[in-house]
């Protein structure tokens, strides 16, 4: 168990970084509430920070619902390198007295432990970490994830080209590019060297030796935070690593790489891309000037929001900075991260 690490690297927009929060570090939001109270979300150095307010709470229950190892939880005898880490925020009191860095939770506070009923024969009890950056120290990112690749026993990923075939048949059945559902092998078909994984992007890791691939990476970003996980996905195919999923959210150029015109092509190396954006934005840029999301060309899915997805009508002039609080995105965040914890991982 203590060989299987997920990372999960998330990247804030512009503007949004906490000043307290420190690069790379197992962040959490501040939840403090007003006089009535309210909760207030936490605020960047000119904004809200949407990662950590709303995202957050999705990748720690997607954590307890694939009956994961959250970074906070990793018990001494596993073995692993525990990074700082945060108590387990509450959000029914106020915590504003309280260290979002603390190495431990308080005696009186509960830590949800993982459900063994979540946990398959065949898919093994992940350790997985969470990682916080601001949009533009992706190269730090970068370096961080050769290291914790460096630490982990396994071969380089193999991904064909995307003009290859999607259509591709592993064990006992054949699978189609998208199709959500894998089969678990069984001892002795992964002894008869059937170690082929076919990722829902039709995309295959093989390591040549029939051993399971023990690392895994998914990078979320918002924002200038989607094009530090563009550019993150292309550095890492530089070095050979995959990335087993990125999901963006209205993901923006950076103003010196074509204006903020330019759009998004999917690396090679990534085996699945989620995209959420929209084009309707009227003035969240200093009230007065529109910022809108760009499509990504490969992603696996490109959903195009419409002003009916947002509920409350006030927030669609500023609909990027309302969209990473919508529900259905947090939702698929939380529904993508579980998949792929409780995904084969043979390879």
């Amino acid at each position: 168990m203590a060989g299987f690490q997920c990372h999960i690297v998330a990247f804030e927009g512009r503007a949004s970084f906490p000043l307290w929060a420190r690069q790379g570090q197992a962040t959490a939001p501040r939840r403090r509430r007003n006089p009535k109270g309210q909760l207030i979300l936490e605020r960047g150095i000119c904004s809200y920070s949407q990662v950590l307010n709303f995202w957050y709470d999705a990748v720690r229950e997607a954590i307890q619902q694939a009956g994961a190892i959250a970074w906070d939880q990793i018990p001494q005898k596993v073995g692993l390198p525990i990074p700082s880490t945060e108590a387990l925020p509450d959000p029914h009191r106020s915590s504003s007295s309280e260290s979002p860095l603390s190495g431990a939770a308080p005696a009186n506070r509960s830590v949800p432990k993982p459900d063994p009923a979540n946990l398959t024969s065949c898919s093994p009890q992940w350790v997985v970490y969470w990682h916080y950056y601001a949009q533009n120290h992706w190269r730090r990112a970068v370096q961080d994830i050769r290291q914790w690749y460096s630490s982990v026993s396994v071969q380089p990923s193999v991904y064909p080209s995307r003009s290859a075939d999607p259509t591709m048949s592993v064990a006992k059945g054949t699978f189609t590019e998208g199709q959500p559902g894998l089969p678990c092998l069984t001892l002795a078909e992964e002894s008869q060297g059937r170690s082929g994984l076919i990722y829902p992007s039709g995309g295959v890791g093989l390591s040549g030796h029939g051993r399971q691939r023990r690392f895994c990476i998914a990078l979320l970003g918002f924002s200038n935070g989607g094009d530090a996980v563009y550019q993150t996905a292309k550095a890492l195919q530089r070095r050979g690593i995959r990335v087993d999923l990125a999901i963006t959210v209205d993901p923006v150029r950076k103003p010196l790489r074509g204006m903020g015109f330019m759009g998004f092509h999917r690396p090679e190396n990534v085996a699945r891309w989620i995209n959420y954006y929209q084009r309707f934005d009227r003035r969240t840029l200093a009230g007065i000037l529109p910022i809108v999301g760009r499509h990504v060309d490969g992603a696996d899915e490109n959903i195009r929001l419409a002003p009916e997805d947002f509920p409350d009508p006030k927030t669609r002039p500023k609909a990027h900075v309302w969209i990473p609080s919508l529900p259905q995105v947090c939702q698929r965040i939380r529904d993508e991260i579980v998949a792929l914890l409780r995904r084969p991982v043979l390879g």
